[in-house]
């Protein structure tokens, strides 16, 4: 059987010769962000980003180095702001929706006798924006890329003062 030499992520790869790492599905495997074995249900807080599907900005744009939200950003904000009347056990620290994507973070109290975790509460964000978003719309279809949310759990510093053109130039690393 001949090998392949295949170019992947994490340099040099080998797999036999035609052989697709997964058969019976087409889309090719996607690199999971969350750590191993972590339970994303543990009381703490945690940073979030989602991005919009092929990073369409659909929000708002920076003018003058502030964000101004559309309407579409507008709904986007009101609906992370309904997250605690959702999901009993939560608060939201900072947010802010960018042109093509928002960043937040979600601290999960340590008193709540059932937790939910972390990418159940991002899932419903998702769902419930987008349904939003889309009714006013007046379309259908995907406003999220899938799997673009990291979720770091310890301290976070936010800096006071930071504008839009701020966090767009300095924090924001390319979604994926």
């Amino acid at each position: 059987m001949r090998i392949r030499r295949h170019r992947g992520r994490g340099g040099f790869q080998t797999r036999p010769y035609g052989q697709h790492p997964c058969p019976t599905n087409p889309r090719p495997r996607r690199r999971s962000l969350r750590l191993p074995g972590y339970d994303y249900s543990q009381a703490g807080a945690y940073f979030v980003t989602a991005c919009t599907q092929n990073r369409v900005v659909l929000f708002g744009e920076i003018i003058d180095g502030d964000v101004r939200l559309n309407e579409m950003g507008t709904i986007v904000q009101q609906t992370w702001d309904d997250l605690p009347t959702h999901y009993h056990g939560i608060d939201l620290d900072a947010f802010i929706v960018m042109p093509n994507h928002v960043h937040g973070i979600i601290i999960l109290a340590d008193e709540s006798a059932r937790r939910h975790a972390i990418p159940e509460i991002v899932r419903g964000f998702k769902t419930f924006s987008a349904r939003r978003v889309n009714e006013r719309a007046g379309k259908r279809g995907v406003l999220w890329q899938r799997t673009d949310w990291g979720a770091c759990r310890g301290g976070f510093q936010t800096r006071p003062g930071a504008t839009g053109a701020d966090h767009a130039v300095a924090n924001t690393p390319p979604c994926r």
